[in-house]
Parts: C-alpha cells; sequence; structure tokens
C-alpha cells in the first residue's frame, strides 16, 4: 500500500513470506524465482534462525525437519496425542491445553552447556552471513537490487509492556528455552550486519529496537517473535522508508 500509494502502477509487490522459514530456505525460494533489472528482493529474518539453531540444536537443519522428528520419534500414544491434539484442539479448549502433548515448561536439556550454546550461536551466525551473501550476490547477478532487514523479537527492544511482560510468563505461548536461545542468537546476528555489510557489501539493516520509542501501553506481540497488525506497519514503514530514503524506489 505504501508503495502503491507514493509510486502507482510502478511495481507488483510479491510476498513469499511462509511459515518457520529459516535463511536457508529464504535462499533456496529465490533460487527458483526469476529476476530482472529493476526488481529489489527484501529478506526479512533473524528470529527462526536463533529458534532452529540454539533452541532445536541445529544450525544446518530447518525447522520443519525438526517437527517431523519428534513425531518420528515419538512412541505410540505420543503419536496418537499429537494427531488427537491437532484434529481437535482448535475444537475444544480443554483438549488445546489440558491435553497437549508437548512440553513447554522444561527446556531442552542442551541450553544448561553454556559452551555449546556459544558454539551453536556462533554456527548459525556463519551460516546467517553465508546465506545472506548469497542471496545478495544471486539478486544481483540477475540485474536485481537486495535489501536485507533483521527483525525485532519479543526479547530484543529496550521497551516491555505489561501484556507483553505477560507473555513472556506464558510458558504455552514461549517455551522454556527460547527466551535464552533467541537472547544469545541475537548476540550473534546484530554484530554480523556490520560484517554482512563491511565485507559483502549488503544493504542490511536492524529492526531489532524498531519498537523503542512506542508507548509501554501499546502491546505489539503475539508471541515471542508474531506482532499484530500495528506491528506489521511499524516494521513495513520502516523497510519502505529505508528503500525510499536510498531512492531505490
Amino acid at each position: 500500500k505504501l508503495i502503491n500509494d507514493k509510486y502507482p502502477n510502478k511495481y507488483k509487490v510479491e510476498n513469499y513470506g511462509t511459515t518457520s522459514v529459516i535463511s536457508a530456505q529464504e535462499l533456496e525460494r529465490l533460487r527458483t524465482v526469476s529476476l530482472k533489472p529493476g526488481d529489489i528482493v527484501i529478506f526479512y529474518d533473524g528470529a527462526n534462525d536463533a529458534l532452529q539453531s540454539i533452541y532445536n540444536n541445529d544450525p544446518e537443519g530447518y525447522i520443519l525437519g525438526k517437527n517431523y522428528q519428534i513425531i518420528q520419534e515419538a512412541g505410540p500414544f505420543e503419536k496418537f496425542m499429537i494427531k488427537f491434539h491437532t484434529k481437535w484442539g482448535k475444537y475444544s479448549k480443554f483438549v488445546y491445553y489440558f491435553l497437549d502433548p508437548y512440553d513447554y515448561i522444561n527446556k531442552p536439556a542442551h541450553l544448561s552447556d553454556k559452551k555449546h550454546v556459544d558454539d551453536l550461536s556462533y554456527q548459525m551466525k556463519e551460516v546467517y552471513v553465508r546465506n545472506i551473501s548469497e542471496a545478495k550476490t544471486l539478486s544481483e547477478s540477475q540485474g536485481a537490487l537486495f535489501f536485507h532487514f533483521l527483525q525485532p523479537t519479543i526479547y530484543s527492544g529496550r521497551v516491555t509492556t505489561i501484556y507483553e511482560g505477560k507473555l513472556k510468563s506464558n510458558s504455552h505461548l514461549i517455551s522454556a528455552g527460547i527466551e535464552e536461545s533467541l537472547i544469545a542468537g541475537y548476540k550473534q546476528l546484530v554484530p554480523s550486519l556490520y560484517e554482512l555489510r563491511s565485507n559483502h557489501q549488503v544493504n542490511s539493516y536492524d529492526l531489532t529496537r524498531l519498537f523503542d520509542s512506542r508507548d509501554k501501553r501499546e502491546g505489539l506481540f503475539l508471541d515471542w517473535v508474531h506482532v499484530a497488525d500495528k506491528g506489521n506497519y511499524y516494521i513495513a514503514k520502516k523497510i519502505f522508508d529505508t528503500l525510499d530514503g536510498e531512492q531505490k524506489l
């Protein structure tokens, strides 16, 4: 809408975003897209990379693969409960909350090993920088411009509303271990943007503190990373202003 309002009939905006995707999958999706000179490619990511690398203990894997692994390794009763909860949880709050087969309260055991978490964080950064820089090279090889934005999480800013404070304590929405995984991951992701800019000449921007100037009564997050419509407006406006300010539109 922002683009159409200021530059009517000039651009067609195509959204390739989908759930649970990490930077490696963004890159693979980009390989399937035919680009041409004048196109602009925008990557918006980070949180899922931290989740997959540190919480899921696999920097080279992907979230859907981890979900499949959990199901495959489950016993017969656990598999039955997973299927039962998936089918009936959306119809019954009792089933959704009290018959939930997943463990939200106990954090993954590997998170207790600080050295291992540090190693995972470093591996994540290396994979992330590689994926983003390859996406930039791929885009420019076809004459397109490439921009990258590191997304905010409920833990990345300095402002937390009362509502969001309650979200943080809701283990059903934010499982134990996610907080420390994201904090550890973003300690590597934020400085990785400098490496992307200086070593790979990527137009890379940090949105992790985007919501810091808002009113403390304004709750934007729905869980650890997803935001409501107003949060998405702030994100879209920042991306638009960045491109427009650099006269890339």
